[in-house]
């Protein structure tokens, strides 16, 4: 049986929008990729080419640049809390809890 053609999702407005936050915090493409685990080139490929990331690395460059608020909590609940970490705010489990 043959597959259904599925449509893959355009990364470079994604790309795009990781570079300027990067560079809008100062970080370079060397410093974000160590702290990712990743290759330097992976990371410019994303940013520049819309490669597509792995879910990991997608999760952990929007978790990185995604201010607290957005999440509709308070930014406090986040200090402390290890980069990497998995954590689910109360907010999204509870939207009276924030």
């Amino acid at each position: 049986m043959a597959k259904r053609p599925v449509p893959l999702y355009d990364f470079k407005a994604f790309g795009a929008a990781i570079k300027a936050a990067r560079n809008e915090y100062g970080e370079s493409r060397k410093k974000v990729s160590d702290e990712l685990y990743i290759s330097p080139r992976y990371l410019a490929n994303i940013e520049n080419k819309g490669q597509q990331p792995s879910l990991q690395v997608f999760y952990d460059l929007v978790t990185r640049y995604t201010p607290a608020h957005a999440y509709g909590c308070a930014a406090q609940y986040f200090e402390g809390v290890q980069r990497g970490s998995i954590i689910v705010p109360p907010c999204m489990s509870s939207p009276t809890s924030c």
